[in-house]
C-alpha cells in the first residue's frame, strides 16, 4: 500500500462493515497515519445494525444495555459480559462457532 501511496496513486481499502470496528483497517491505518499521506475514512454499517434495521429489531431500547464483544475474547471474559448486559453482540464467531453456542445456552 505505501509503495503505491509513495508513487503518488490513490488506493482504496475496502472492508466489511465500518472500518473502524473489528476491522483489519485499523492496523492499516496505524501503519500509514504518520507517513504524510492522507486517509480519509468512510464510516460503514456494522453487521449486527444492519440486520437489526433488515428485521426492524432494535439491538437494544431504554435503559437496556448492549455488550459487543469478541469471540475470540477469555471465555471467562465473555462469561462475565453476558452475566451483566441486557443485550449482547458476539464478533468474530467464525473461528469460535461451537463454544459461542454453548456459551449462549448457558447463559
Amino acid at each position: 500500500i505505501l509503495s503505491y501511496l509513495d508513487e503518488g496513486k490513490s488506493v482504496v481499502f475496502l472492508t466489511l462493515g465500518d472500518p473502524m470496528f473489528y476491522s483489519t483497517y485499523m492496523y492499516v491505518y496505524r501503519l500509514i497515519e504518520n507517513t504524510g499521506h492522507e486517509i480519509k475514512t468512510i464510516p460503514g454499517v456494522t453487521a449486527f445494525c444492519a440486520i437489526g434495521s433488515h428485521l426492524g429489531y432494535p439491538i437494544v431500547e431504554k435503559e437496556e444495555v448492549l455488550a459487543i464483544v469478541p469471540a475470540t475474547a477469555p471465555k471467562e471474559k465473555i462469561d462475565a459480559v453476558l452475566a451483566v448486559a441486557d443485550d449482547a453482540v458476539i464478533m468474530k464467531v467464525y473461528k469460535n462457532f461451537d463454544e459461542v453456542q454453548e456459551t449462549l445456552i448457558k447463559h
